[in-house]
């Protein structure tokens, strides 16, 4: 049975070609990932990933299918709430490298110390794929005005 390529809940997210299973074993997260081949789905995919912290852990055991991912949404630290999660400027930093860029941000998070933006969950795009075909900002006859 192939699922929809999309979210399939906490501590692990099915991601179209591949499952990818993060359990915490002795305080390090143990990522696997199913081969595309086995899961006979195709690009491209659609990525949603909420593994408490550990998105980057899950990312690094799933390069081979960053390439043929189309839009990626996950959830993004502003401050280091845990010793050691990646935080922002990591995140974005590594996404680049793997050329998805940065599309839209949603569920803004506030901390309720300060009321300073924690966390989001930002929408990652691939810099020359389908979301980004346009770089204009209104329809040609919103232009054309």
């Amino acid at each position: 049975m192939t699922r929809s390529p999309i979210y399939y809940g906490d501590y692990g997210c099915y991601i179209g070609a591949g499952w990818i299973a993060s359990t915490l074993l002795h305080g390090h997260w143990n990522v696997g990932m199913a081969r595309q081949e086995e899961r006979k789905t195709e690009p491209p995919y659609l990525i949603k990933i909420d593994v408490q912290e550990a998105e980057l852990d899950v990312l690094l055991g799933a390069d081979e299918i960053l390439w043929d991912t189309e839009y990626l949404l996950l959830e993004v630290f502003f401050f280091e709430f845990f010793k050691g999660i990646p935080l922002f400027y990591d995140v974005v930093t590594f996404m680049k490298s793997k050329d998805l860029v940065a599309y839209d941000i949603l569920g803004l998070q506030y901390r309720a110390l300060d009321n300073a933006l924690s966390q989001v969950d930002i929408a990652f795009v691939k810099e020359t794929g389908l979301f980004r075909r346009y770089h204009y900002y209104g329809t040609r006859r919103q232009r054309e005005e």
